[in-house]
This record gives structure tokens, sequence and C-alpha cells, in this order.
């Protein structure tokens, strides 16, 4: 291992780098930066035929490439590719802020070329076996379509959250809609958590429609209490109309009927509506017409009751 100065020109990616996005706004700082005080931390490389392959520092050579740098001190370590990239991982692991996606993709990269256990690479990354098989998992679920972003707007994806949906019991539907509504609400960790227990105890396709329905309450109330008092307030609902059916008096009973049998005809006649002949068709709007008129006058009568 060597320290040296090497021409930007001679500088090249590796092919397996990590980092595929700069924060442009963070990269023209740095650059701004180096361009006052000049490179201060050096990058690290590889021999790669008549130039060098960059191992980590990127960001760094294309920040010093855009202050216009014509060179750059360089740790030159001769390493094969597992091991180039297993330096870039743990680089950007404590070094560079790197996207948790981006983060993800070079642990499976790792993973698959040195071909090891999640327990065995762990400890060579510095990182637990549950922290990796978390964001593994996670990319997994970001591969599928779901997906939770962090809470701050930068649109970054928050893979820890994500996979906590990915653990759903459901379908993939099922937790795109449960990741629509996390990302709709802008719930933290703890929120979510109460989410995804509510909706793994829902037994129904009603029931976790009413959990996709109801918003987090985010106060002091927690969020089973919330869908509690929703589905309390429909089951009251539902026995108001079912006492209102159950009625003896013959009036209210055969104008109940008789809508019943409307509502039917109805269905029936869109799904057959091509059957309908054009006098027909002007028959039936003049009817509808009528019809709607004096329900409407019975429901303005039947609400100044």
């Amino acid at each position: 291992m060597i320290i040296k100065k090497i021409p930007i020109k001679d500088l090249s990616s590796s092919k397996d780098q990590v980092r595929t996005t700069f924060n442009e706004e963070k990269l023209e700082a740095l650059a701004l930066s180096i361009k006052k005080q000049g490179q201060e931390v050096p990058i690290k490389v590889r021999p790669n035929g008549k130039g060098y392959e960059i191992i980590y520092g990127h960001r760094r050579t294309e920040a010093s490439r855009r202050a216009g740098l014509k060179t750059m001190i360089a740790i030159v370590e001769d390493v094969d590719d597992t091991e180039a990239l297993r330096k870039q991982v743990v680089e950007n692991e404590y070094r560079e802020r790197v996207s948790d996606i981006e983060r993800a993709r070079g642990y499976l990269n790792l993973l698959e070329k040195i071909g090891c256990s999640q327990n065995k690479l762990a400890p060579k990354l510095g990182v637990s076996p549950q922290y990796l098989g978390t964001l593994l998992n996670g990319l997994t679920a970001v591969d599928e379509g779901i997906k939770v972003y962090n809470r701050d707007g930068t649109g970054d994806v928050n893979l820890h959250n994500t996979q906590m949906v990915n653990r759903l019991h459901g379908n993939l539907s099922d937790k795109r809609k449960v990741a629509d509504k996390i990302n709709s609400e802008a719930l933290t960790q703890k929120q979510i958590l109460e989410v995804v227990k509510v909706y793994n105890s829902a037994s129904t396709t009603k029931e976790k429609k009413r959990v996709l329905k109801v918003k987090h309450p985010k106060g002091l109330a927690s969020f089973n209490h919330a869908v509690s008092a929703v589905e309390l307030k429909d089951r009251r609902s539902i026995e108001k109309r079912r006492q209102a059916e159950l009625t003896d008096d013959p009036i209210v009973k055969n104008y109940l009927d008789a809508t019943t049998v409307y509502r039917n005809a109805i269905k029936e006649a869109m799904k057959s509506s091509i059957r309908f002949a054009p006098e027909a068709i002007r028959f039936v709007i003049r009817r509808h017409n009528l019809v709607t008129k004096e329900m409407l006058a019975l429901k303005e009568e039947l609400e100044n009751e």
C-alpha cells in the first residue's frame, strides 16, 4: 500500500460502485470546499491496466474534478474484486452518506461475490446480522414495488420501515396499499408498527379496508382505538338501518321493498343496456327523471319531520 498523487484523467469508476446517485447541492458544496482548501482526505484506488480504479472516493473525485484539480492524493492498494468491493461497502457505511437502497445493493453484491451466509458476512462489514437482514429484506420489498419513504421529504426509501410492511400478512397488493397509507400520512416507525399490527389482526376484507381508511390519530389515542371507534360507529349505523328495514309499518315496509326491487332492476338494466331500443331509452329517461324528482321530494319531506 502506497500513497501517491494520481492524475484525475487516469482514474476510472469501479464497476461495482455502490453509490450511484449524488446530491447535487452537497456535491457542489464539497467542490467549493476542495477548491478553497484542497483535497484533505485521500481516496483509495487499485491498479487497473495503465490507470487506476477507484475503490472508494467517487464523490470526492467528482467534486475535485469540478473544483478544477488535475491530480488527487490516493492510497494505492492492489486487491482483488471481492476485497475491493468489501472495502468500498465498509467505507461508504461509515464515511459517505449513501441511501439505504444503495447500501443494501452493495451488501447483496458482496454477498453474492463471496458466497457466504449473512451471519458470516455481517462481522466483516462491522454490522449485526439483524441489521444486514433488515436491509436485504427491505431491498427485496422495494424490488416488488413496496416502498416506505423517509419523512424528511428527500424521497429516499427507508428500508427498515419498508421491511416492516413487507412482513405484513397479505399479498403484494395489500402491502402496497399499506405502504401508500404510511407514506400519505407520514407515519413514524412506532405508528407504522401499530398499523401493521392492527392490519394483521383484521380477519375480513371489510376490516382491512377500514384499517386503510382510518387515519392514524397521532396523539395519545392508539390507532387500534381509532379503528375500533369507527367500527362501532359502522355497527350502530348498520343496526339503525336494520331496525328501519324490520319495521311493521306497511307503508314503510312497502317502500323499502319497492326500493330493493328498483335497485335490483337498475343493476340488471345496466348489465343489458345494449338491449334498450331508442324509444325505450327515451321512455326510461323520462320515467327515471320523474321517479328521481318524487324520491327527492320524499327525502326533503322526511328530513323536515
